[in-house]
This record gives structure tokens, C-alpha cells and sequence, in this order.
């Protein structure tokens, strides 16, 4: 599955952006008689809507771009904000004459939505502007506007083709998928032209004197335009890069060169979110909706509560499984995600992954043990959650909330979904539990 491609990514991930607390699991504590275990499946579980908080998502080896509008959700967008690199320091161009600037977006493999798969995918159309400001060496959260300055590119309308490779250069060498931008609107030719002739030629000695100067740029979906899909791009892959032709007219010679400003080291990247629920219910639910919902790129939660749990104390969780069922199964554009992740809210009101998740890593390198797989059954489709060590927390501290958050494996995943909550006529979501009495 997508979110298995990657485990060292992930692994590393989930070690950075959760902690671990000391609670063990049941079975291994205590022996019991097999009369001991209590088994329940009737447990109230409740699911509601709950907005997300922003994360980071400054330096990720993705940035995602694009926007689509769903009758259920609304319109979203992603823009990105990247600055560039130099490939080697102390360079000049004298006896050059400017050709044209080129911004090229790597493809990933994976991790597109919308309007993107087949062979006949939706047009989008982007515009690239210059920032005024720079990205610095910090921590950005998903809601950051980076002011610009000029637009070097307008309305540059493409088909985004993430499985076809593309020829490049007068010999057409076969390139992985990406995107080419050529900058060519009046400022971004006089920028291309600044590029080979600089007024300070300081900017060339050394990369924090050229990000000094230049900023970066700002990609984002035109607002006016029908973008209908979200695209995942690698930042710091060779081929995602600011590239400056150019020909050489030393000794009476017109020979073509090219010099690449990179993103694969020492270059910053954010990816930006935005959510308008307008018209939708996604922030309107009440009390007598059916459904919740659940949407990436920071959108919404689903939270998931257990409201008399308060009654179970001195006890051991032996295994806890919460199911909810789909309410929909998406459109072929926008398709349900394959895969869920828990978290729980601390007492800092930070979100964190739960430590089943942790452990599924540590054991087996995947959400094997954790679960949250869409997996179909005989009345629909479910994700089943399997998070003991999170509920044993939830009985053995006082102070914790009662309630599990489901969301996306990470920020920038774009799918969307509708849940059925405990208000709906078949297909309620169930807590299976199995825990152990202690004797006081």
C-alpha cells in the first residue's frame, strides 16, 4: 500500500513526532484465570467533527500543490514556497546572452488526488511568484502566507502526467516525470536576465549570500481557475530545481549552458493549506447528523470518544479494537484514503500519535499491528483500530480525554471521507473490548 513504501521514512517520523510513555500491555502483566477476562462490545462510542489544528510543514521531502472543489468538502488548496541552492560558488557568465529560466518540479510516484489518474486527466493551471521574504531556518506552520513581489509566471496551464517520463534536451534523454515552468512573463525574463548579469556579483559567493538575495518562489493553483486535483512533488530530488540557459558567445562561439539552482541540500521548502467549508456542512453538524467527517491537509478530524469508560478502574486493557464504517467509498477522483492514523490530544492541546503506532513500527516496521486499513466486510467497509496501550492510558490517568482523533498518516495527504457515527440507522461504530480485573 502507499504508505508502505517508505517505512525508514515513516519509522523516523513517528520517532520524532511522538512520545513514548511506560504503559504495558495486559496480557503479559498478571495471571489470570480464563473466567478473569471480560469481554464487551457495548460500550457507547461517539464520533464528531472536530476542526485540526496546523502542523509543520517546513523542510518535508514533499511539498504538494494544486486545489479541487468536492460538493461534500468544498475547496481546498496547497501552495508551496521553495528557495534554491548553488550548485558550485564564485561563478560569472561574461560574454553570455540570456536564453530563458526554467522552474522544474519532480513528480513523486505517489500521493496525488482528484483529477489526475487516467488518460485523460483535468487541466490545471498555477502561477509562480517571487517572495519578498525569506524562508528561514525555522519551524512553519501549514496556515504561513510568505508575502511576494512579482509574478514570474501567470496562468501556466498544464496536464499533470505523474507516470509519463519526459524528453529533455537536444539530445532527448528520457527524464523521470516532472514539470517544466518556463518563466517567461516580463519579470521573470528580467529576473532570468539578473540571474546571468548581477549588479552585486556577491550573490554568487556563496549560498547564504545568494539566498540573501533571492528568496525563493511561491507556487500556487490560479483561485480563479477549475483546478480539480492536488499533485505531490519531491523537494530535493536532483530534478526539482531553478535551471538558468544561456549561450557563450566567447571567442565568436554560440554554444548553449545551462547552470542549475538546486533544492537537494541547504534550501528550505513549506508547503501552505487552505480549507472554505462554505455551503458544506463539514463545520455545521449537529446533534442529529449521521455522519462526520475527515479530511487531510490539515483539514478535519474525526474524534472518537468513549463517554462512560469513567466506569471501568483497576483494570487491564487486553485488547481494545474501535470499528467505523464508510459512509461513502468517494468518486473515482476522490477516493477514500487507504490508510488511517490515531492520535490523542495531550495536556499541552498538542496532537501526537498514539503508542500503538509507535509499537507497530518498532515490531514490524509497518501499521501492521495498529491496524487502520480500509478493509472490506460483508455489510461495507471499515477501518478497524487496534489501540490497547492508548486505552489503557485512557483508564489509568485521570486527567486524560477520553477520545482517540483519526486522521491521515501525514500533513499533506489530501483525501477526504465520511464516517457514520453512533447516530446512524445500521452500522454504528463499535468498541470491542477485552480487559482483565484487577483484585483490589
Amino acid at each position: 500500500m502507499k504508505y508502505w513504501l517508505s517505512p525508514l521514512v515513516l519509522f523516523v517520523y513517528l520517532l520524532l513526532h511522538s512520545c513514548s510513555k511506560t504503559t504495558e500491555l495486559g496480557l503479559s502483566l498478571v495471571e489470570q484465570e480464563q473466567s478473569d477476562i471480560i469481554f464487551s462490545d457495548t460500550f457507547k462510542v461517539h464520533l464528531n467533527t472536530t476542526v485540526a489544528n496546523t502542523s509543520f510543514t517546513n523542510d518535508r521531502p514533499h511539498v504538494v500543490i494544486g486545489a479541487y472543489t468536492d460538493s461534500i468538502f468544498g475547496y481546498v488548496s496547497s501552495e508551496a514556497c521553495l528557495n534554491f541552492r548553488l550548485n558550485r560558488t564564485n561563478v560569472d557568465f561574461p560574454n553570455c546572452v540570456f536564453d530563458s529560466l526554467v522552474l522544474t518540479l519532480c513528480y513523486e510516484s505517489y500521493g496525488h488526488y482528484g483529477d489526475i489518474k487516467g488518460d485523460a486527466p483535468g487541466l490545471q493551471q498555477w502561477d509562480v511568484f517571487q517572495l519578498s521574504e525569506p524562508i528561514l531556518d525555522q519551524d512553519y506552520e501549514s496556515d504561513v502566507q510568505l508575502a511576494t513581489s512579482q509574478t514570474l509566471k501567470s496562468n501556466f496551464t498544464f496536464t499533470p502526467r505523474f507516470q509519463d517520463s519526459v524528453y529533455v534536451g537536444v539530445d532527448s534523454q528520457l527524464t523521470y516525470p516532472h514539470i517544466r515552468i518556463r518563466l517567461d512573463d516580463a519579470a521573470g525574463l528580467t529576473f532570468g536576465q539578473e540571474l546571468l548579469d548581477p549588479t552585486d556579483t556577491t550573490i554568487y559567493n556563496s549560498n547564504n549570500d545568494f539566498k540573501n538575495w533571492f528568496n525563493g518562489v511561491k507556487v500556487q493553483p490560479n483561485a480563479s481557475y477549475p483546478n480539480s486535483s492536488i499533485v505531490r512533488i519531491r523537494h530535493g530530488d536532483p530534478l526539482t530545481k531553478l535551471t538558468l540557459y544561456y549561450r557563450d558567445t566567447s571567442n565568436g562561439g554560440n554554444t548553449a549552458e545551462t547552470f542549475d539552482y538546486l533544492t537537494d541540500e541547504d534550501a528550505e521548502s513549506i508547503s501552505t493549506f487552505e480549507h472554505d467549508y462554505t455551503g458544506t456542512n463539514v463545520l455545521d453538524s449537529t446533534n442529529t447528523d449521521s455522519i462526520v467527517y475527515l479530511q487531510g491537509l490539515d483539514g478535519v478530524y474525526t474524534r472518537v470518544s468513549f463517554p462512560d469508560i469513567e466506569d471501568l478502574s483497576s483494570v487491564i486493557i487486553n485488547k481494545a479494537e474501535v470499528v467505523v464504517y464508510l459512509n461513502d467509498t468517494g468518486t473515482t477522483e476522490l477516493s477514500e484514503p487507504i490508510q488511517l492514523v490515531a492520535k490523542y490530544l495531550n495536556n499541552a492541546s498538542e496532537y501526537q500519535l498514539i503508542d500503538d503506532i509507535v509499537t507497530s513500527f518498532l515490531r514490524v516496521q509497518s501499521y501492521l499491528l495498529f491496524g487502520g486499513v480500509l478493509e472490506k466486510v460483508d455489510d461495507g467497509y471499515i477501518y478497524r483500530i487496534q489501540f490497547a496501550e492508548q486505552f489503557q492510558e485512557l483508564i489509568d490517568d485521570p486527567n486524560a480525554e477520553k477520545a482517540i482523533y483519526l486522521t491521515l498518516p501525514l500533513a499533506i495527504d489530501p483525501e477526504r471521507i465520511t464516517l457514520k457515527n453512533q447516530l446512524s440507522m445500521k452500522q454504528k461504530p463499535i468498541l470491542y473490548l477485552t480487559y482483565t480485573n484487577i483484585n483490589e
